[in-house]
């Protein structure tokens, strides 16, 4: 399975950055790594819970080996360490000053992004389990008060737990992608990180209001395809490919889907976007300029995604893309709030 990786993107081309960088990266992966490896009650994971940090790091070794074509990162001159996270290839790859920063710098994206995956399936495991165990709690409760019994409470328990557990990871998850973005500042790196990958940094404002908001939405588990495609524009529009458009346009047609079919309103007989858009429009969840405005950013999409015969090709121009691609994102967005 192919993986993309920072190396492989046009984003990549002239990076350098100090390696004080990566030694904060590393120590922001073992300050994380702590409440990653805390194990959750019934929660299903095949193999060492306690280990699980050290498996992500050798996991993302192996996939940077296979997509660079190295046959390990390890070298012979690396001297045998027990430091903490117990992994003395990574540590060594970090301090090595002759390697390339980009390989670095796709060694932690591999390791962030795993770490991102594993938080949210566990933040996701944990909001599901909660409001069981707290009927769980609410009728043993009950059940006590009823036959004047003080009936051991599991349900308490695990529902205690289960909130500890629940801060420990949402807290850990927030603390990684806010120490990263704010190390990349800090470095000044027009980089930023959304979701397990680098990307080129917008301005302030176009960060704060759209991007930031976007991504934390699509990190939800429902919303995979559109965080999918709306990656691969960007992949496509940092390395100059063609139909970036395209692809946002995709994850925005995903979300008009998504939400016609959570708000009971899609009739079953909508076969293109358009037709998406007319039972958004008379249901009222889009005005008339809004389901205008829509149509138009669909009618560039088509333009991108029809053969054309012997018509001249439409081409955006970089500028075009991006607006293309932030009007999608802040469309998304604001449809999720609908």
């Amino acid at each position: 399975m192919i993986v993309d990786i920072f190396s492989n993107r046009a984003i990549s081309a002239n990076f350098s950055t100090p390696n004080i960088l990566f030694i904060q990266f590393l120590n922001l992966t073992i300050e994380c790594s702590k409440p990653l490896n805390v194990r959750i009650d019934k929660y299903p994971y095949e193999g060492d819970y306690s280990n699980k940090s050290n498996h992500i790091l050798q996991q993302s070794q192996r996939i940077l080996c296979n997509e660079m074509g190295y046959k390990t990162l390890d070298k012979a001159d690396y001297k045998e360490l027990y430091g903490i996270l117990n992994d003395r290839i990574v540590e060594n790859f970090i301090y090595d000053e002759t390697v390339d920063c980009v390989d670095k710098m796709s060694l932690f994206e591999l390791i962030f992004r795993e770490m991102e995956s594993h938080f949210i399936n566990e933040i996701q495991f944990l909001g599901e389990q909660i409001p069981v165990y707290t009927i769980r709690s609410d009728y043993i409760k009950d059940l006590s008060q009823k036959s004047g019994t003080n009936y051991h409470n599991d349900g308490e328990e695990l529902l205690s737990k289960s909130r500890g557990y629940l801060v420990s990871k949402q807290r850990a998850l927030q603390l990684m992608r806010t120490e990263i973005k704010d190390r990349l500042k800090q470095h000044k790196l027009s980089l930023t990180y959304h979701n397990g990958f680098f990307q080129k940094d917008t301005d302030s404002l176009v960060e704060e209001r759209v991007s930031t908001p976007f991504w934390e939405l699509v990190s939800d588990s429902k919303y995979k395809n559109i965080e999918t495609d709306m990656l691969t524009a960007f992949d496509r529009y940092e390395s100059r490919e063609r139909d970036s458009a395209f692809y946002a346009a995709k994850a925005l047609e995903s979300m008009i889907k998504i939400i016609c079919k959570e708000k009971k309103i899609k009739s079953g007989n909508e076969k293109t976007a358009n037709a998406y858009l007319n039972t958004l429009s008379s249901k009222q969840v889009i005005i008339k300029d809004e389901f205008d405005e829509l149509t138009a950013l669909f009618r560039i999409r088509n333009w991108h995604g029809h053969g054309l015969g012997d018509e001249v090709m439409p081409k955006l121009t970089m500028e075009q893309e991006l607006r293309f691609i932030h009007s999608a994102m802040l469309w998304i967005y604001n449809l999720s709030q609908r």
